[in-house]
């Protein structure tokens, strides 16, 4: 996650924590939140989406921002851990998203809210907007938004111990990928259109309550960012769970 939209989520949290900005469970509006906070609109607006979609909090629409049910000092303590995690992190991540990701997809094909679609519609429209940009910091919201895409996918199945592990592998890998994949030169335009368009077919598939292909496509999808950085030297072959049929739909086949 972006240092300065993790800063601001922090913020929030120990505002909430707090209860020094809500009424009633109740929090001030975005526009007023940037002010009291003495940041960016946009920057706020990305932490609450990051907050959302950890149960933190609850945006209803025109009805405004809500504290959720969720225990709120269990969330901060997963949000914030800085994480004695091993050398090969990026491996041992993927290893476990293997095991998540596609499981993940097909529960939300068959929870999702439209409050979820309307968030990963978001996550796409901000992807799409970045595929013809090349700059380094296009990079860095690629990054963010792809991330962001795949922990309300998470948060959409309704399990928040899923959220809250998914969002702590994610924490802990995004600036390393990130690093990665750009001291590579794999985040061209090519690239770009490529994983929008496996995004937006996992989308479209969750959207029509497909949980097959919904599955599937997000099974694709990380088999092939797994080919990818595995042909870059960034995780070990071993790490590739679906190629020895330990995880996914080829441990099904003869």
């Amino acid at each position: 996650m972006n240092e300065k939209r993790k800063a601001v989520a922090k913020k929030l949290l120990d505002e909430i924590h707090l209860g020094k900005i809500t009424e009633n469970g109740k929090l001030p509006s975005e526009r007023d939140l940037s002010i009291l906070l003495g940041e960016h609109r946009t920057i706020v607006r990305e932490a609450l989406i990051c907050l959302e979609a950890l149960d933190v909090i609850e945006i209803r629409g025109r009805s405004g921002i809500y504290v959720s049910k969720a225990i709120e000092d269990e969330v901060k303590k997963q949000f914030l851990k800085s994480g004695q995690w091993p050398a090969d992190i990026i491996s041992k991540a993927m290893e476990l998203r293997q095991l998540i990701d596609p499981a993940a997809a097909a529960i939300s094909a068959i929870r999702r809210g439209e409050g979820d679609i309307a968030k990963l519609k978001s996550c796409l429209d901000n992807m799409k907007a970045l595929v013809e940009d090349q700059s380094d910091e296009s990079g860095k919201a690629c990054a963010y938004w792809d991330n962001v895409f795949h922990a309300v996918i998470a948060s959409s199945t309704g399990n928040s111990y899923l959220t809250r592990v998914y969002e702590g592998i994610m924490e802990s890998v995004e600036n390393a990928v990130y690093l990665s994949w750009v001291g590579n030169r794999l985040y061209d335009r090519r690239v770009r259109a490529g994983t929008f368009g496996e995004h937006f077919r996992m989308f479209e598939a969750i959207r029509a309550q497909n949980h097959e292909d919904a599955e599937r496509f997000a099974e694709e999808h990380l088999s092939r960012t797994l080919n990818t950085i595995i042909g870059i030297g960034i995780i070990t072959p071993s790490s590739n769970l679906f190629n020895q049929k330990i995880a996914g739909r080829l441990r099904f086949e003869k």
